[in-house]
């Protein structure tokens, strides 16, 4: 097992057979999470796990310039201050953020679930509710753990840029509660010969164990979406389980979210 593969991973290879993630799935993923809120561009946005900054980018076109990135890929990081955005190096187990500074958190396309065992991704979320204001409200874009163990592709080869792509994938840990992980290894062929293999391991978690997670801090449970443009939650057939949280405040204080 590669503990840290999040280490290896996210640089240019990743880059090269990820062309999909682009500008465009991300304006919109973005549209419905800002259509869900009560957002004024005043607000302070952290996006964690920010990569090359696709979803910074779109925020700061839409109007709210205080948004901020953090990512710990070097590659990715470089992109994002290329193209003129605020971001930052750091490992999302110890932000390196003042607390209470942001009225919302975002993770978008599955930034939680990486680490080997279940207290550091109850860690990580700690983390994620301490940089919140009271009242503010965190975004977790997450597999949908009955979809994924439904479709699961075990094995498949594609070509990229003239190398040859295959990935394995399998679940390992128990069919039920959060110890069961979904396993990708990838295994890449370039021409002349050179084989580069990597892996992705990602914690599979059921609504309710996450609607029990974000109620031990205190977090309300808004909204769960099914996919990227907001379209109702189905636990067996929807691709993602984006969930809206809320921080806890004063009633007379709280941000009223919008109808999903």
């Amino acid at each position: 097992m590669d503990r840290a593969w999040y280490k290896r991973w996210f640089g240019e290879t990743y880059k090269q057979l990820y062309p999909h993630r682009d500008y465009l799935e991300a304006e919109v993923q973005v549209r419905f999470v800002l259509r869900a809120l009560p957002v004024t561009p005043e607000w302070r946005i952290l996006d964690i796990g920010s990569g090359a900054g696709r979803h910074l980018e779109i925020l700061r076109k839409r109007g709210y310039p205080k948004s901020y990135g953090l990512d710990y890929s070097l590659p990715l990081l470089r992109d994002a201050r290329a193209a003129g955005l605020s971001v930052a190096r750091g490992d999302m187990r110890h932000l390196p953020f003042k607390p209470v500074g942001f009225d919302l958190v975002t993770s978008f396309f599955t930034s939680f679930g990486y680490f080997a065992t279940f207290e550091e991704d109850v860690e990580t979320l700690a983390q994620f509710v301490s940089v919140l204001k009271p009242g503010g409200f965190l975004f977790l874009d997450l597999i949908n753990r009955g979809h994924l163990i439904k479709h699961l592709v075990p094995h498949d080869r594609r070509t990229v840029e003239g190398s040859e792509v295959e990935q394995r994938r399998s679940l390992e840990g128990p069919v039920s509660g959060p110890g069961t992980v979904v396993v990708k290894e990838i295994e890449i062929r370039r021409p002349g010969g050179e084989v580069e293999n990597f892996q992705e391991r990602v914690r599979l978690y059921e609504l309710d164990t996450m609607i029990a997670l974000a109620e031990r801090f205190s977090l309300r449970h808004v909204a769960t979406f099914g996919n990227e443009t907001g379209s109702p939650y189905h636990p067996d057939d929807s691709p993602r389980m984006a969930m809206l949280l809320q921080a806890s405040a004063p009633a007379a204080d709280a941000p009223a979210p919008k109808a999903p």
